[in-house]
């Protein structure tokens, strides 16, 4: 009998609700109460999952000794249809994807693209980051403040963040620690993003508008996994 083996878990963008990645497929589960809601048996394993708030859309990457899928691809899968209806080839394995409701966001090794959401997806975007295997890339889904942010690959311990409603391709560069960033993400508005590094002493808060420090917390040596 195969095993069952959770690959992967992610929660919603309001934390409502999470998506685990198994090695059959993938199920969706209710947070408060907990409840499954959706399962979905695949002919292979899911070692990413994302989901948009409770729409109908989830983004799915192969994984595991036996992928679903490619793991170089990304796919749009209707939950209400039961099937894949986009899908985009990456030129190397996808660590990561992050979705709003007019952007998907593809995290690789050492790049990050920049698509439209839409039934033919069109690439508005492509950086360069550095080597990046804890995925690093934090997306605001505000409607308000659409801003996607990333380690820089210039200069350690900077973020940059660029604004999506922009035409224009040209991140704003923040130096936010000595060492390299660890953990990156953005509030419910999209109004401040939180930093940590490597060395996990320090978490900063960032205006997103004006890219300038906030507030600083100190905590003790051992590196945050999450900021929420």
């Amino acid at each position: 009998m195969p095993s069952n083996d959770i690959l992967s878990l992610n929660f919603n963008q309001d934390a409502e609700c999470f998506v685990c990645g198994f090695t059959d497929g993938f199920r969706i589960f209710n947070a408060n109460p907990l409840k499954q809601v959706q399962r979905e048996d695949l002919d292979g394993a899911i070692g990413f999952a994302e989901m948009l708030f409770r729409c109908n859309y989830l983004a799915l990457v192969g994984g595991g000794a036996r992928p679903a899928f490619p793991p170089n691809k990304v796919i749009i899968w209707d939950c209400s249809l039961r099937k894949s209806v986009i899908e985009l080839e990456m030129p190397q394995q996808v660590l990561a994807v992050r979705l709003r409701r007019d952007r998907i966001v593809v995290v690789l090794q050492c790049r990050i693209y920049v698509y439209s959401f839409s039934d033919i997806p069109v690439q508005l975007f492509e950086f360069e980051t550095p080597e990046n295997p804890l995925r690093l890339c934090a997306l605001s889904t505000s409607v308000e403040n659409s801003y996607l942010a990333f380690p820089s690959s210039s200069l350690v311990g900077s973020i940059e963040l660029l604004d999506l409603s922009q035409k224009k391709g040209n991140p704003r560069q923040i130096k936010a620690h000595s060492h390299s960033v660890y953990v990156l993400a953005f509030n419910v508005s999209g109004t401040i993003v939180a930093t940590a590094s490597v060395k996990g002493t320090l978490i900063r808060l960032f205006e997103v508008a004006k890219g300038t420090m906030l507030k600083e917390f100190r905590r003790g040596s051992n590196r945050p996994k999450y900021l929420v």
